[in-house]
């Protein structure tokens, strides 16, 4: 064997080893999917069960999942806490544990307290999934109470049409108002393109005018 073929060869051998642990160190999974669920209102016990069903399944090879969750203060009943979190899902075992066994993601310490009726809250939320958890593919739900596309009580004027109520902020992310529009277009200039696919998860958005 010659030097020359030995290089050549050596060359080969390190070069295709570096290929392949670079495709294995940055390799994306098929599917990210976020979960924007607003508990911080009356809805918190359902956001906790949401939580808990979410983790009978959990992320695995192909998926990440990722929640934002807020909760609300002590005025409607006594939550396991009161600030905004960020979790990565993971399975729990037996499905069957009433508390979080998903790694919380962020803040790494102390707590946030952060407005989920902020239309800017959504759209931070998004692109530090996108930055933390790159995938093929996005998949969004925005999980709360919805007033979709409707009158408001009394009239045809002022209508209701909004999601994500924050009892402890009293805002809302509108829909007619064009909150939501302006959070999911910065999300699209981030990413270079639109979300695949966006699940709401409330009440009366799943019509036309939304």
């Amino acid at each position: 064997m010659t030097n020359n073929f030995k290089i050549i060869t050596g060359v080969f051998y390190t070069t295709t080893f570096l290929f392949l642990f670079s495709f294995n160190a940055f390799a994306q999974k098929q599917w990210s999917i976020f979960i924007f669920l607003n508990g911080d209102n009356d809805l918190w016990e359902a956001a906790l069960n949401d939580f808990n069903e979410l983790e009978v399944i959990g992320s695995n090879d192909y998926v990440n999942v990722v929640v934002q969750i807020d909760l609300p203060g002590r005025f409607f009943g006594s939550p396991p806490f009161s600030d905004t979190r960020r979790y990565y899902i993971e399975k729990d075992a037996d499905g069957s544990n009433p508390d979080f066994v998903s790694t919380k993601v962020w803040p790494e310490s102390g707590t946030q307290e952060l407005d989920m009726g902020d239309a800017s809250t959504l759209s931070d939320f998004v692109l530090w999934g996108i930055e933390n958890y790159p995938a093929e593919h996005y998949f969004l739900v925005l999980w709360d109470h919805g007033d979709g596309w409707k009158g408001a009580e009394g009239g045809k004027k002022n209508p209701i049409k909004s999601l994500s109520i924050d009892a402890t902020s009293g805002s809302e992310i509108s829909v007619a108002r064009g909150d939501l529009h302006r959070a999911l277009t910065t999300i699209t200039s981030f990413l270079g393109r639109k979300i695949d696919i966006i699940g709401m998860d409330a009440c009366l958005l799943g019509m036309w005018e939304v």
